[in-house]
């Protein structure tokens, strides 16, 4: 690891800390600290270590608490309510979600995909009491919904949630949307459609759940 992958750190020994933190401290620029922070939070929970989770969502409250850099609070939050999900915390979850719905409302200049996250959320863990809140996030940010993987989960969430309110024509519209977007895999300039989308791979049940319904 050279000097400018010091927040890139993939394990956390007290000598990862100390150097990561001795580091951060002779960083002036506030926006620079608020990234190095969230950044270095995001490769400790692509290890799926609970351990590493936590120790991310901890970088990630030091981020919000000392160095609240308006541009990157929205990703904090998105970030932070991912973790805790990660590791069963779903209260706290849903309230760094909504915290980072609201981030994006002050700062719309910076976009993120927090709806959707929440509306996978919502529906893989069957928190059906939130399905009106995600519908009203997902029309204020429908503009997300950009590429295959965004219209994939955008669709996917649809599509349950109509099903949930007894909506079968809609339900089956949504899947169809869906399905079409797996199917295509946003690579540079162009499309391979022969491969799925990660985020539907990565989802089974709710897959399978879409094709269902796409088969009514």
């Amino acid at each position: 690891m050279n000097a400018k992958e010091w927040f890139r750190k993939t394990t956390w020994s007290q000598e990862d800390r100390e150097e990561f933190f001795a580091r951060l401290a002779k960083v002036d620029n506030p926006f620079h600290k608020a990234q190095y922070l969230r950044i270095q939070a995001l490769h400790l929970r692509d290890s799926h270590l609970p351990l590493m989770v936590s120790y991310a969502i901890e970088l990630l409250n030091l981020l919000i608490e000392e160095c609240p850099e308006p541009s990157q609070l929205a990703m904090a939050y998105l970030q932070k309510a991912e973790c805790l999900s990660d590791l069963g915390f779903f209260p706290e979850a849903i309230q760094a979600y909504r915290e980072s719905l609201e981030a994006q409302r002050k700062y719309p200049s910076f976009k993120t995909d927090a709806a959707l996250s929440f509306g996978i959320f919502a529906i893989t863990y069957g928190l059906t009491d939130l399905y009106d809140e995600i519908l009203g996030a997902l029309n204020e940010f429908s503009d997300l919904a950009n590429n295959p993987e965004r219209i994939y989960r955008y669709n996917t969430i649809k599509a349950i949630i109509a099903d949930f309110k007894g909506d079968a024509g809609s339900a089956q519209e949504f899947a169809r949307e869906a399905i079409n977007a797996s199917q295509k895999f946003f690579s540079g300039l162009h499309y391979d459609k022969e491969t799925f989308s990660l985020v539907a791979k990565s989802n089974d049940g709710l897959y399978r759940k879409i094709k269902e319904l796409a088969n009514l």
